[in-house]
């Protein structure tokens, strides 16, 4: 018989345990990396020079925009996780990038993906192929950030695009093509952001349109409490007239296009949370994007100004910060896949996750991201960071919130009759 601090299976009984959470939301951000306001101009900058060579490595390499944008996701993930990893952010973003391609399956050899980003940077000496000895220490490293990256996803190989959801929002409120190709490039600009682990995908997507199509003088995304879905006319409103120049704003005095967000499962709240991300980026850091040199940071304020104010009338804070203002968080702890990709069941077995979300909101004060043995009170302690596992003993990773209630209700037990 197994000893009593083992598990059903024999196993050892775990320390530490960290269930697999798709989508962050800011408090949990927050207490991921209490110094972020410190560091995050710093951070953003870096996160945009690896989405910078991620992106012309994968050029190369005929990576599609899945690939590339599960690369960038990866990346911020294992920066929270890991903020004060050693190894260069360079050796980082490829290492995402190598595990983006085995999730996504398309699939590249490390020194492969090596071999373009060294020809790339160094484009003046001559090329170098992936048997080159001068890959190797880099190799190493790379294979040592695969793991923690891994650890940092909590081993949940599922993910989860944007792309299919912003393809459907342009076709079912009628969207030109023009701005669903600027929605294209905004959604991929965020990817610059931690927009991509806060949002879900329809929340991303829904953002995405709703910038662009404010760029171009249309006020889609406006709230209704009860209004019958836009309708396939042919006459939509959403077709710009005329071709805007750079710096130019068109002031969205068009009809208005509401959008009923709870038929995406998603809110006002989420949505213009993410809106104000990506508003971040193009305010700060205009001329490191797609879209921004192609319309001037003008027109980004005043489609914030214009969002804010309808954010007031719903009575939603527009700060980002709906958490501090006593409002429920905007981004899910564990939403589902809402029609797209793998299906995952919360605790009570509701494939959607809104039971999980919903509890999120009420216990978002408790909510952790990473528990230890022998806190009784889950919400009482402070998490502990992964890097600081050796100090517990054993790691357990889990995608179900149910198995995991109930690995720490065993554990509790164990704690109580000091077998841990």
């Amino acid at each position: 018989m197994a000893p009593a601090s083992d598990d059903e299976s024999g196993e050892p009984r775990p320390r530490v345990l960290q269930r697999s959470r798709p989508y962050l939301n800011e408090q949990m951000i927050t207490d991921l990396k209490p110094n972020r306001v410190l560091t995050q101009s710093r951070d953003q900058q870096g996160a945009i020079h690896v989405f910078n060579m991620v992106w012309a490595v994968s050029d190369v390499l005929g990576f599609p925009n899945r690939t590339r944008c599960t690369a960038m996701a990866l990346y911020h993930r294992v920066r929270l996780y890991y903020p004060d990893i050693d190894y260069n952010i360079a050796d980082v973003g490829l290492a995402s990038l190598f595990t983006a391609s085995k999730f996504e399956d398309t699939l590249k050899k490390s020194l492969e993906i090596q071999a373009v980003a060294y020809n790339i940077r160094y484009s003046g000496d001559d090329p170098i192929n992936s048997d080159s000895p001068v890959l190797e220490e880099q190799h190493r490293r790379i294979i040592g950030i695969e793991r923690q990256i891994l650890e940092a996803c909590s081993f949940d190989f599922r993910t989860r695009h944007h792309q299919p959801f912003l393809i459907k929002f342009s076709k079912f409120y009628n969207v030109s093509k023009p701005i669903t190709a600027l929605a294209w490039l905004i959604a991929i600009d965020a990817h610059k952001t931690l927009a991509c682990l806060k949002a879900t995908p329809q929340e991303l997507a829904l953002a995405s349109l709703i910038i662009a199509a404010r760029l171009r003088g249309i006020r889609l995304g406006v709230t209704q409490s009860s209004t019958t879905t836009p309708s396939s006319a042919t006459n939509s409103p959403i077709d710009p007239s005329a071709t805007m120049s750079p710096g130019n704003f068109a002031p969205s005095t068009g009809p208005a296009v509401p959008v009923v967000y709870d038929k995406w499962k998603t809110n006002f709240a989420a949505v213009l949370e993410t809106c104000h991300d990506i508003l971040d980026l193009y305010t700060d850091h205009l001329h490191h994007t797609f879209v921004g040199p192609r319309n001037g940071a003008d027109a980004f304020i005043r489609v914030r100004i214009e969002l804010n104010r309808e954010a007031k009338n719903e009575g939603i804070s527009p700060n980002n910060n709906n958490l501090g203002a006593g409002m429920p968080p905007a981004s899910p702890v564990t939403p589902g896949n809402y029609g797209y990709g793998a299906p995952y069941s919360d605790s009570n077995g509701n494939v959607n996750g809104r039971a999980d979300r919903e509890r999120g909101r009420r216990e978002r004060d408790e909510e952790e991201i990473v528990v230890t043995a022998g806190d009784k009170i889950r919400g009482g302690a402070k998490g502990q960071q992964l890097t600081d596992r050796s100090l517990h003993g054993s790691v357990r990773f889990t995608l179900s919130k149910k198995r995991e209630d109930e690995e720490w209700k065993a554990i509790n037990k164990a704690v109580e009759r000091g077998e841990l």
